[in-house]
């Protein structure tokens, strides 16, 4: 079975424009470690290529994930540029592929999960559940003292996953998503 290693990657875009009026994009890869073992640190060395790749890899999650009017598409990368937002990926040590995702920000007391996906073939294997404790430790160290979420009621899997974590179910939403499709707001205290 393959072992998944969560890099943790804080993407800026940078203040000064270079050909074509493009920004470049900085990436820190600040830690990484085992799924099986939380406790080892591993030190990852990314080549631009493999970020690259690793977020087109995120972009075609999403897509997947989502149904097209949900999905962010390639705008996952430009909401993870946001001054305050982190994405963080789950990736694969055998085959170096993206097995989920998690997309966060922190605006000053509170912190907010915008996106979390995880590949089918990944699901029920603690690789959501891996991502989201990431989460919950980076807003800990940067003092956010709530961490806030929506989750479709539909959505069973999420809602046992937060569920699982502590979250406390607050209101629903209704129609939040369209018409039909509500959503579950839960709040974590930090």
């Amino acid at each position: 079975m393959d072992r998944i290693i969560s890099a943790f990657v804080r993407i800026r875009q940078m203040a000064h424009p270079v050909m074509q009026g493009l920004a470049p994009i900085k990436f820190e890869f600040e830690f990484a470690w085992t799924r099986t073992s939380l406790s080892i640190m591993e030190l990852v060395e990314v080549t631009k290529k493999t970020r690259d790749e690793w977020l087109a890899q995120a972009v075609r999650l999403e897509r997947k994930s989502f149904s097209k009017s949900d999905s962010l598409g390639q705008r996952l990368v430009e909401e993870a540029m946001k001054p305050h937002n982190t994405l963080v990926l789950a990736v694969g040590t055998q085959d170096a592929t993206v097995h989920g995702y998690i997309l966060f920000r922190r605006n000053g007391a509170e912190g907010h999960i915008d996106r979390i996906a995880v590949a089918q073939h990944q699901r029920r294997q603690g690789v959501g559940r891996l991502l989201l404790q990431t989460a919950i430790t980076v807003l800990q160290k940067k003092r956010a003292m709530m961490l806030l979420l929506e989750a479709d009621t539909a959505n069973l899997a999420a809602l046992s996953l937060y569920d699982s974590q502590g979250f406390i179910r607050t209101i629903v939403r209704v129609d939040y998503y369209k018409p039909g499709r509500h959503a579950q707001l839960m709040e974590l205290e930090l």
